[in-house]
């Protein structure tokens, strides 16, 4: 069912029962699959096609954030650049063996 009132209608209790619990939901989802699936195809795509300037793990991973408008309130940075990692291994063949300058090594995508 959605919603009958607009977020300017609800109570301050109301978005925190209703809206607050949504949001958290959507955010996870993007900071657990949305951004690192885009951040590994970002970073594999522009290195094999050799479009994306040398810079560091940190500083890249920043552009894909803003790329996607994702520059503040995340709650788990730390573990969307780990995913990334992730994402470039299982789906790249791609594992960072350093971060700054970013550097990587084919593996094997068995």
């Amino acid at each position: 069912m959605f919603r009958s009132k607009n977020a300017e209608e609800l109570s301050e209790e109301e978005y925190l029962e209703l809206s607050q619990p949504f949001n958290d939901k959507i955010d996870d989802f993007m900071e657990k699959y949305i951004i690192p699936e885009f951040g590994a195809f970002y970073l594999a795509n522009g290195y094999e096609s050799g479009t994306i300037e040398e810079n560091s793990y940190d500083i890249l991973v920043n552009v894909i954030l803003s790329l996607l408008g994702q520059t503040t309130d995340l709650k788990n940075r730390d573990a969307i650049k780990e995913n990334i990692k992730i994402f470039l291994k299982l789906k790249y063949g791609l594992s960072v063996i350093n971060e700054d300058p970013l550097a990587f090594d084919f593996v094997d995508k068995k």
